[in-house]
């Protein structure tokens, strides 16, 4: 069947349509040349809201498109081909991404599985009672204990050098440190490990 055939203008009114054989075939061969739907709807002077109504209203159109791609991607296939007989290995690796995309796939795969679970903990009125007053003894002991601190200190406190290297502290009595430990028990400062 020849494009003549084919193609058939059809305007029930208003702006003339563009849908004519030779537009038609300009656009077929230009999809064959490997330009992009877009490119070759500019090349053939249509755009390319212009071709889905075509295909809306012509659907032997769509295969006729498709053939035209597929004529494209074999020319270039098989020009890559063609280079890569004649010495050139990334012509040939090329073609192989391209003919074989599945086997040649450029960049890391990422697979991603995922299992979530949500657990809920089920406590019964008497253990809820028990961890409350369990929370309560603990931070009241912590309460009491700075409440007697503030009040009422134990000894005096004393001025804690800098620099316990320092050439005027004297190390003859023990004295407090960090959280009460003396100097001398002091992990990770030199020389008091």
């Amino acid at each position: 069947m020849s494009t003549q055939q084919a193609v058939s203008p059809v305007n029930r009114g208003g702006r003339p349509t563009k849908y004519s054989p030779e537009t038609v075939d300009r656009l077929l061969e230009a999809l064959a040349d490997g330009l992009t739907i877009k490119q070759a709807c500019t090349a053939s002077g249509i755009s390319d809201d212009t071709l889905s109504d075509w295909r809306d209203r012509h659907p032997e159109l769509g295969p006729r498109l498709d053939e035209a791609r597929e004529q494209a991607r074999r020319k270039a296939l098989a020009s890559i081909k063609l280079a890569g007989e004649d010495g050139d290995w990334r012509a040939s690796e090329a073609f192989l991404k391209y003919s074989f995309w599945q086997d040649y796939r450029q960049g890391p795969a990422v697979n991603v599985t995922a299992t979530a679970t949500a657990q809920t903990a089920v406590v019964s009125e008497e253990q809820r009672a028990r961890l409350i007053e369990l929370r309560e003894r603990i931070t009241g002991a912590k309460h009491q204990h700075a409440i007697e601190a503030e009040v009422a200190p134990t000894s005096t406190p004393k001025k804690l050098p800098t620099n316990p290297s320092d050439a005027d502290f004297e190390r003859s009595e023990p004295q407090e440190g960090y959280e009460g430990e003396p100097w001398g028990k002091m992990p990770g400062v030199p020389g008091l490990e």
